[in-house]
Parts: structure tokens; C-alpha cells; sequence
């Protein structure tokens, strides 16, 4: 494997994206340079060895993480799912005493309502003190009734395993730094490291 980490082997190490819209967008990687002392061959795998000992402790460590992330996720869904069990049925009694305010207080505005446009129309035609202040009070009545509208009970969210593991699988982390050790331990066996930045995206 270290005959793949010559010269032109290149690591995508950052991104830099430049503020606005359409802005050029830029990546920096660093070219390998290896050491001229062919001695080094075995330093150099050597740091091969570590590099793979750390990508695959790292996998271990990452795919542990994802099953105890869904072992938790598991565990949680079912008491968010007991708890939901009981608000639907608190919200089903709740639509249901809903639904009765709601009758009734459409029966008693619409009685108030046609009141309402009764004297309204002898306040226009005739302007009776009688009317017309009564009116003006049917109309503030309406207003608090209004505010007063019952209000639909709002359904309780069912919870959703698939977005409760993806919540908890955000703590394991993939990268472990593996590229870092390796770059030290090249560097360490007489290697070098040339930064170059090239143009990705929106590039003229």
C-alpha cells in the first residue's frame, strides 16, 4: 500500500467557501513529496501500519456507536410511544368535548348573530335609539364570543424511530484523525508536504 502514497497522492484536508452567491469555492490539498533516502522504506511503512491500525479501530469504534445509538433510540421510542398511547386517548375525550363546545357555541352565535342583523337593519332604516343601542351591544357580544371560540385540541406527534437514531448516531464520530497521524509519520520519515489550492466549483 505504500507504493500508492507517492508523489502525486493527494488528501483533500478543508474546504474554504467564500461568502455571496457564486463565489468560487476552493479546496487546499497537500502534495506528497517522499523521502530521496530509500532507506526510509520501512519508516515509511511503518506509518502505513499505524494508518490502517487507526481506520480500523476507528470503524470498530464508529459502528459500536451506531449500534448503541440504535439500542438507545430502541429503548427510547418505546417510553415516547407509551407516553403518545396516552395523549391520543386524552386528545380523542378532549375532540370529542370539542366538538360539543364547538355545537353549542355556533347554535348561540348564530341566534345572536341574526339579533344582530335584525336590529342593524331598523337602526339603518328607521335610526331607533332602541335598535341602534342594541346593536351596538349585540356587537360587542359577538366580539367576545369570538374570542372566546372554542379552540381545536391540538394531536400529539407520533415519535419516529428512524429520526430518533439519527438523532442519537450524530455523537459517533467517523474520522478519527487518521490522516493526521499519517501526515506527522511521513513527515517524521523525511517526507514533505506541499500545500496546493485548486478551484472546485463556480471557478472562472
Amino acid at each position: 500500500m505504500a507504493g500508492k502514497r507517492e508523489m502525486f497522492l493527494i488528501v483533500v484536508l478543508f474546504l474554504f467557501v467564500f461568502a455571496g452567491c457564486g463565489s468560487p469555492k476552493f479546496v487546499v490539498r497537500y502534495r506528497y513529496i517522499p523521502p530521496e533516502n530509500h532507506n526510509t522504506q520501512s519508516c515509511l511503512r511503518s506509518c502505513e501500519e499505524k494508518f490502517n491500525k487507526c481506520q480500523m479501530n476507528c470503524r470498530k469504534l464508529y459502528n459500536e456507536c451506531l449500534k448503541e445509538a440504535y439500542n438507545s433510540a430502541t429503548r427510547l421510542y418505546q417510553e415516547l410511544l407509551q407516553s403518545y398511547n396516552v395523549e391520543l386517548k386524552a386528545y380523542t375525550e378532549e375532540c370529542r368535548a370539542y366538538s360539543e363546545e364547538l355545537s353549542s357555541w355556533n347554535d348561540r352565535y348564530r341566534k345572536i348573530y341574526r339579533d344582530y342583523l335584525f336590529f342593524k337593519k331598523v337602526c339603518n332604516k328607521d335610526h331607533d335609539k332602541y335598535a341602534c343601542r342594541r346593536k351596538k351591544d349585540l356587537e360587542k357580544e359577538l366580539n367576545a364570543m369570538e374570542r372566546e371560540k372554542p379552540r381545536k385540541p391540538v394531536r400529539p406527534v407520533k415519535p419516529d424511530l428512524d429520526r430518533l437514531v439519527n438523532r442519537l448516531s450524530l455523537k459517533c464520530l467517523s474520522n478519527c484523525g487518521c490522516q493526521r497521524i499519517y501526515d506527522n509519520c511521513f513527515v517524521s520519515c523525511g517526507g514533505k508536504l506541499y500545500p496546493e489550492k485548486f478551484c472546485v466549483e463556480n471557478c472562472k
